[in-house]
């Protein structure tokens, strides 16, 4: 199964990145900040997806 989890970086999210990981399902977090990027990369070796959010002028 493939899995998109929003704030997959702490709390709940992380929590459901790690218990569909570890059962073999594809996951893909989504994050809002580079720093939380490369830290879930680094915990989960997974591809991650970084949400930016960007205001209209």
């Amino acid at each position: 199964m493939r899995v998109l989890i929003t704030g997959g970086n702490c709390g709940l999210g992380l929590q459901l990145v790690k218990v569909f990981h570890e059962n073999g399902h594809i996951v893909y977090p989504l994050v809002r900040t580079e720093a939380a990027l490369t830290q879930l990369k680094k915990q989960k070796k997974m591809f991650c997806i970084m949400y930016k959010h960007i205001k209209k002028r």
